[in-house]
């Protein structure tokens, strides 16, 4: 028998001589100095990022494996229901109240439900494909990208049914792919759909609307629309009236998170740090001040509106920290789009820019946090590597 498992060990490493798996530290020729093998070769190990345990995963949702559901994707227990709609709940709804009406969380309601129109199972495989994505980064993060095309392959087979007539409906669910193409943008043209949701604002005549709930309808497909401009420098199409930015400072208080995320990125798509001078530059700054008090205030802070607070300071050259914001980035809870390395890499490059010698920066703790989320974001946007590539040539 020992004999047999020696042949064994010995015919799987001639199969995999390549491979090297073992993470364990090992010494280097200097004294006290430690290297890896691996994916985290050259990172001292004081810099690597925190993932949860699988330990503290299951503790947290004792009563399911999702290792075991990705086994069987058609079946969707009432735990994993919970978790990824709550998941989608606090973490993108909370900011982007693309579903903010009754009727289009029914669907979310019940997992065990089957009589749903085409439109309501649609959003349900949406939430959870989206859900899948914004999973707060972890031991098995990485297990639910497999499960999140599973629900986007069965959303699509019901695109047509759930698309068919000009209506709010039709709207939300093409905001719904729209959203989730800033998450897997190889799985659809995210400007052409927050273009077609656009012009079906337009055509709805949502502007006019006394309806609170198609106003923040409105207002995520606006900041969808606007931060894709901004960030990659491309035109936008819906202007809405200047009512909608101009905000009283008192008034701050009674408004949403998604009316705030409004007011940065209007500043961001139409101010100009050039042009910010004198009176202009005092009433700018008084607004992000008032701002930065009512995210502070919030009893659940959302690192993703913060995260866009100080992209807004940065862009406008306001007084912002832009290792503050590359912290905010690395935050567990603060889910990342493919617009999101961008940001990172102005913010990495600012760092330097403030730092007394390119040396110093380059050996900060955020910039090194910089290289790390680029790298992992690589994973999931190869395009991302190029990026990666022109900071570290810096």
């Amino acid at each position: 028998m020992v004999a047999k498992l020696r042949d064994l060990r010995r015919q799987a490493d001639s199969a995999h001589p390549d491979v090297f798996t073992d993470q364990t530290p090992l010494r280097g020729p200097l004294d006290g100095w430690r290297y890896f093998i691996g994916p985290s070769a050259c990172i001292p190990p004081s810099m690597l990022v925190r993932v949860a345990t699988v330990e503290e995963w299951e503790r947290t949702y004792p009563s399911w494996n999702p290792a075991d559901t990705l086994l069987d994707t058609a079946t969707v227990t009432p735990e994993l229901h919970e978790f990824l709609v709550q998941n989608y709940l606090s973490t993108v709804h909370t900011l982007y109240p693309i579903l903010d009406a009754p009727e289009s969380i029914q669907s979310l309601q019940n997992p065990t439900t089957t009589s749903l129109t085409a439109s309501q199972e649609f959003i349900r495989c949406m939430v959870y494909a989206i859900s899948c994505h914004c999973v707060p980064r972890n031991a098995r993060a990485m297990l639910f990208l497999s499960l999140a095309n599973n629900y986007h392959r069965r959303a699509m087979e019901l695109l047509e049914a759930a698309t068919s007539k000009l209506n709010v409906e039709t709207l939300r669910n093409v905001m719904l792919l729209a959203f989730h193409s800033m998450l897997a943008p190889h799985q659809g043209n995210c400007s052409q759909l927050v273009g077609i949701a656009a012009r079906l604002c337009v055509d709805l005549k949502l502007a006019t609307s006394e309806d609170q709930s198609l106003l923040h309808l409105l207002l995520s497909v606006v900041c969808v629309e606007r931060q894709i401009a901004v960030t990659i420098d491309r035109p936008w199409f819906l202007d809405l009236p200047d009512s909608f930015s101009q905000v009283e400072i008192s008034g701050l208080a009674r408004h949403r998170a998604i009316e705030i995320l409004y007011i940065l990125v209007s500043m961001q798509s139409t101010l100009r740090q050039a042009e910010l001078e004198g009176e202009t530059r005092i009433q700018v700054s008084q607004q992000i001040r008032a701002i930065c008090t009512w995210v502070t205030s919030q009893e659940r802070p959302l690192p993703n509106l913060i995260a866009v607070l100080q992209e807004t300071k940065l862009m406008l050259g306001l007084d912002g920290d832009s290792k503050e914001l590359i912290q905010i980035y690395n935050q567990e809870d603060c889910f990342h789009t493919f617009l999101t390395p961008h940001w990172i890499l102005r913010a990495a490059r600012a760092v330097l820019e403030r730092s007394p010698s390119l040396e110093s920066g380059k050996a900060s703790r955020e910039f090194l946090l910089a290289l790390l989320m680029l790298d992992r974001d690589t994973v999931r946007w190869p395009s991302c590597q190029v990026l990666l590539e022109s900071l570290q040539a810096i």
